[in-house]
C-alpha cells in the first residue's frame, strides 16, 4: 500500500526550502533550475536529493515589445 501524502501550503519557495531544512516537510516540488540554485545555498547540500527525472516540462518564453532589440 502506498504511503499517504499530506500537502502543505507554503507562501513562497524560500519558506518551503526553510521548512525542508528544518525537517518540517519531507520534500517539495519547484522549477528544477531554482531547486538546483537553492540546494547550492543549503546548510547541508549533501543532505538533499533531486529526482533525476522531470515531473513536468514548462517551456520558458520572453516577451518584448515589437521593434525592441533588447
Amino acid at each position: 500500500m502506498p504511503a499517504s501524502i499530506e500537502r502543505v501550503a507554503m507562501k513562497s519557495r524560500d519558506e518551503a526550502f526553510a521548512a525542508l531544512e528544518e525537517g518540517k516537510i519531507d520534500a517539495f516540488a519547484s522549477d528544477k533550475i531554482l531547486l538546483i540554485g537553492a540546494s547550492m545555498k543549503a546548510k547541508d547540500p549533501k543532505a538533499l536529493f533531486l529526482l533525476p527525472e522531470d515531473l513536468s516540462f514548462e517551456p520558458y518564453a520572453i516577451g518584448m515589445p515589437r521593434g525592441d532589440a533588447g
